[in-house]
């Protein structure tokens, strides 16, 4: 990674920061395969996902409510040859508003971890490019425990992971209109969210060109990249659609409610807001722990408690374990 540039750097990286201040070799081993990823241009995560698929098999979920057997497998089948995917399903008036109402009532946090910010839809916070919600009060949204309850978006991340997934990390972000003009998430990327993963962003607000939509390159989501774009940094538009073809760029421009699945492998990029703001939920499900910084700071407790949802099926619980019960 680029911004690991001397060993000082690679030793606070991998082993100060998580194991010694933080206290967590989980951190530490998540840290070593973004590295491992980097070095081997997606070999060595290309090894530990098939490894995975022997050592945790899929398991047995429970018919969905929000989708057919077909329209799940129509999902992973467009997730595979193309990197994303607009699900068959969205959220409802009644719903949007449940988390709409959530926002405005609990704090959200910039980069200062410990400044709450209590957001106001007239008159938005505009210091940073991105506001985030404490995980901890996220999953106590109804609509949230709601779509942890189906089964329609573990069906297609196992499906698609190839063993059993772990959703490793629940988020609302808030994207304004910001004084910050080099916000990196604007420009185009691949994420290394260790050796495999999927996404699933939720618009809870209408999503225009000038609203922030999202922009992917499909067909790009294979392990390895070509040798011109296999550094794990930031591409300018240009030298990607050069090369992959402007035609192959997909921006999601859709109402609120929209859910789409992301293998965010490939290329993608948020653009910056010129009206209003953007509100998105993202789920992240992988093969292997995702654990967030924010889990150990102030912002996130590392015990943060579980949430009870009354009747979930024991196979689910496999897959949400580590915020839900």
């Amino acid at each position: 990674m680029n911004y690991i540039n001397s060993k000082q750097n690679k030793l606070n990286y991998l082993f100060i920061e998580p194991v010694i201040k933080l206290k967590s070799w989980n951190l530490a081993k998540f840290r070593f395969s973004q590295i491992m990823h980097n070095r081997t241009n997606g070999l060595y995560s290309k090894f530990i996902w098939n490894l995975f698929k022997l050592i945790y098999p899929k398991v047995e979920l429970p018919k969905s409510e929000l989708l057919s057997e077909e329209q799940i497998e129509n999902s992973v089948k467009n997730l595979r040859d193309k990197g994303w995917k607009i699900l068959d399903f969205s959220l409802s008036k009644e719903e949007i508003d449940s988390i709409l109402n959530f926002a405005y009532k609990n704090p959200t946090y910039g980069q200062n971890e410990t400044e709450p910010i209590f957001f106001d839809p007239e008159s938005p916070p505009k210091k940073q490019a991105r506001y985030i919600w404490r995980i901890s009060d996220l999953i106590q949204n109804s609509v949230i425990q709601k779509l942890i309850k189906d089964s329609a978006i573990h069906q297609i991340a196992q499906e698609y992971l190839g063993s059993k997934p772990i959703l490793s990390h629940l988020t609302l972000w808030l994207d304004p209109v910001s004084e910050n003009k080099s916000y990196q998430p604007h420009v185009y990327h691949q994420d290394t969210d260790g050796p495999k993963y999927l996404k699933f962003f939720i618009y809870i607000t209408d999503v225009d060109e000038n609203s922030c939509p999202h922009s992917y390159i499909q067909g790009t989501h294979s392990f390895s990249k070509n040798i011109n774009f296999a550094e794990t940094k930031r591409y300018s538009d240009k030298e990607l659609l050069e090369f992959y073809g402007k035609e192959n760029e997909i921006t999601f421009i859709a109402p609120a409610g929209t859910v789409i699945a992301e293998d965010t492998m490939g290329f993608h990029r948020g653009t910056v807001p010129k009206i209003g703001y953007r509100l998105l939920v993202q789920f992240e499900y992988a093969i292997q722990d995702i654990p967030y910084i924010r889990e150990y700071d102030n912002l996130e407790s590392k015990e943060f408690q579980k949430v009870k949802i009354d009747g979930l099926d024991k196979d689910i619980q496999k897959i949400v374990k580590k915020m839900f019960y």
